[in-house]
């Protein structure tokens, strides 16, 4: 068979002038890249396809997972071949895939169409027209004959550069495709945001976008001391991150979630950074998705960010995954967020927020704080043991107790120094709460009740207990006092320690998010004790 060449296509003018065709081109052919038709700004098709170098302003994107496509654009044409995965290889700051246009019976009459796609989003294309000698293409711009290799493979190279995946130019963006069998970290151009995505948190190839936004206020309606950055690509700390295509088309499930949280980190910016240790440690992470609830995240680390207390330049990799995480988090979930830190890093929660879906973030200081029982609302130290009840009405909850059996007479919760005995050894002095004290000593079995001035939307506390108990008892209620789904009641930050009394006890950070409003949250404490501690109320 006589092998065919190809002319690259620049402008609808030179496609009217081929003179070895016979039957009509199809659509106009044309080639679209940074520098060719409005294509997008960080896409250069290279030599051979365009004799061009690449662009020395920009930082090449070598996470992204690209598919080339071929496509007959005769009438009645279709897809010729696809590239994906590992037909397309990375080097040289460059994409690289070898077309052996042999092997597909390719008609002299047609143009063909080369596609490159990143998710669903077009990067660029070049038609290239078939030509007779067999044994060149023509780039039709530079009038330069580009020799076919031997075999008859054209070679296909493209650069694309970090911003690709970003919708405005001139913002901090960080883009990358996830697979489903790997860890993936992705970070900004910036350094000042990123993701980990874990091994099984996709079904499928996603492609993930992070990328400053100069919006303000950074999430509308969020009625707190709020530290978005500024805007532009520096010192910004409000972020979108995006997936392409949805979740709900990649994952097996219909909610746009990921099957297991992923990390989504920021650094706090130059003001976050100004307040004091003790207020710094209070700072969340929020999460803002039109139409939901606005979401306070748990704090967990982000090791793959420079600002984080626990920075690991080799966080993520499959070998030393577990390794990292160990390393990387221990300080953070166990046992130091039962209490206020030390002053030898710049801030101990993480620059991080554990969440199971994207949107925009940024960090906030929770209304009120955080109510760690170590003092009063007045400011006065809290009590070695006494009873609970209207104590912090002022910070919109009140404690109260019943157990109709055994302890009837007593309607109150107990706040008491919880560190000499359940609390890790060596920890410093802490108060928490539990169930009431039992007239004979230790602590009776009933249900110890918070209640919630205002109907909150977001309630999060710590508990812990003893580890032989296999899930802590936690119901809640709106203001109508109907139950709110289990579903809406998440537990994480589940860690365990030995106390000072020898037992191992596990800690947990439950979080119940209810649009409706949350009236009251119950513990059932029945033969066994649970702590209640660090309680957040969000509006």
């Amino acid at each position: 068979m006589k092998r065919i060449g190809f002319t690259v296509i620049a402008v609808a003018a030179i496609a009217a002038c081929q003179t070895d065709r016979t039957s009509p081109p199809g659509p106009t052919a044309v080639i679209q890249d940074a520098n060719h038709n409005d294509g997008n700004g960080f896409f250069f098709w290279l030599a051979p396809v365009v004799n061009q170098q690449s662009p020395a302003t920009q930082v090449f994107s070598r996470q992204l997972s690209p598919v080339v496509t071929i496509t007959n654009l005769c009438q009645g044409g279709g897809v010729v071949r696809t590239f994906s995965g590992a037909d397309i290889s990375v080097s040289n700051a460059a994409y690289h895939v070898n077309w052996r246009t042999a092997q597909d019976n390719l008609n002299p009459d047609c143009t063909y169409r080369v596609s490159v796609t990143v998710g669903t989003k077009l990067m660029g294309f070049a038609d290239v027209d078939v030509v007779s000698n067999g044994r060149e293409l023509k780039n039709v711009v530079t009038n330069e004959f580009i020799p076919l290799l031997d075999d008859g493979t054209l070679p296909l190279q493209f650069f694309m550069g970090v911003g690709s995946q970003c919708a405005r130019a001139g913002s901090d963006c960080g883009e990358g495709t996830a697979h489903p069998g790997q860890n993936t970290v992705i970070v900004s151009a910036n350094g000042r945001a990123g993701v980990f995505v874990p091994a099984g948190a996709v079904d499928g190839d996603v492609t993930i976008s992070v990328e400053s936004s100069d919006e303000r206020p950074c999430i509308p309606g969020l009625p707190l001391q709020v530290f978005p950055g500024s805007p532009g690509a520096v010192g910004n700390s409000c972020y979108d991150f995006r997936t392409d295509p949805p979740l709900s088309r990649v994952n097996n499930n219909e909610t746009g979630k990921f099957n297991t949280n992923v990390t989504v980190g920021i650094c706090p910016d130059a003001d976050a950074l100004a307040l004091n240790h003790a207020t710094l440690d209070l700072i969340q992470i929020f999460q803002f998705d039109a139409g939901r609830p606005i979401q306070a995240l748990d704090n967990v680390g982000a090791p793959f960010l420079h600002c984080d207390p626990h920075f690991n330049p080799s966080f993520g990799s499959r070998r030393s995954l577990f390794d990292e995480l160990a390393k990387s988090f221990a300080a953070l979930i166990s046992p130091r967020p039962l209490y206020a830190s030390t002053n030898r890093m710049m801030f101990d929660v993480g620059a991080g927020g554990s969440t199971d879906g994207f949107s925009r973030f940024t960090w906030a200081l929770p209304s009120g704080g955080l109510i760690d029982f170590e003092t009063f609302p007045d400011g006065s130290p809290t009590c070695a043991s006494c009873t609970l009840t209207n104590e912090y009405a002022s910070r919109g909850v009140v404690f109260s107790f019943s157990s109709p059996i055994v302890c009837p007479s007593l309607t109150n919760a107990q706040l008491f120094l919880s560190s000499t005995v359940y609390d890790p050894t060596g920890g410093p002095a802490n108060h928490s709460v539990t169930s009431a004290e039992a007239p004979t000593g230790g602590f009776c079995s009933g249900t110890t009740t918070m209640s919630f001035a205002g109907l909150p939307d977001t309630v999060r506390f710590q508990v812990r207990g003893n580890n032989d108990i296999a899930l802590f008892p936690v119901a809640a209620f709106d203001g109508g006092a109907a139950p709110i789904p289990a579903s809406e009641i998440a537990r994480s930050g589940v860690t365990t320690y030995t106390s000072v009394s020898g037992f191992v006890f596990r800690q947990e950070t439950i979080t119940i998010i209810h649009a409706g409003g949350i009236g009251r949250v119950d513990l059932a404490m029945n033969g066994f004790i649970v702590l209640i501690d660090n309680l957040i109320i969000l509006p």
